[in-house]
């Protein structure tokens, strides 16, 4: 399922091999990563499956350079605030022995609602952090006033009898 959401979605269209175009090559795809209670219960990673698809379209490769410190709730019901609060130093590096000296980092999540995850994880690769690090989501969450907005400028393109 995570290839065909890949392949399909709107950075994709159908150009692989230019995906990314402007980013220093190899491409490094790092998944937010779960902590292994939840991944026990789920019996996959999201962010993982996501990245790995990535990786085989682009010709770069999955690392797991972070790892989750700390089981946290469920970020589905919390506020902006709330998830900043509930990741934060949720994850830590765990880098290889001898970082590759170029290339780019990408920090894969399923769902951008607020950042508060992926910026945990940049936070957790420090500011010093040698490689250019970007992020990339499958899905984006707009709120609500901003879906209306988008409606309420594309009204005049729909039939309303």
């Amino acid at each position: 399922m995570a290839t065909y959401l890949v392949k399909h979605s709107s950075v994709m269209q159908g150009r692989y091999e230019n995906l990314f175009p402007e980013f220093v090559r190899p491409l490094y795809f790092v998944p937010v990563p779960l902590h292994r209670a939840r991944f026990r219960e789920r019996g996959y990673n999201q962010a993982e499956m996501i990245a790995q698809a990535l990786a085989v379209l682009t010709g770069g490769q999955v690392c797991r350079w972070l790892k989750r410190k700390t089981f946290r709730v469920s970020q589905t019901k919390l506020s902006q605030q709330g998830r900043q609060q509930n990741v934060a130093g949720a994850f830590e590096p765990a880098l290889p022995r001898k970082l590759p000296s170029c290339g780019t980092v990408i920090i894969v999540d399923d769902v951008y609602t607020t950042g508060a995850t992926t910026g945990a994880c940049l936070d957790a690769l420090g500011k010093d952090f040698p490689l250019d690090t970007k992020v990339c989501t499958l899905l984006y969450d707009m709120p609500l006033s901003a879906t209306m907005d988008y409606v309420a400028d594309r009204r005049a393109f729909w039939k309303v009898d």
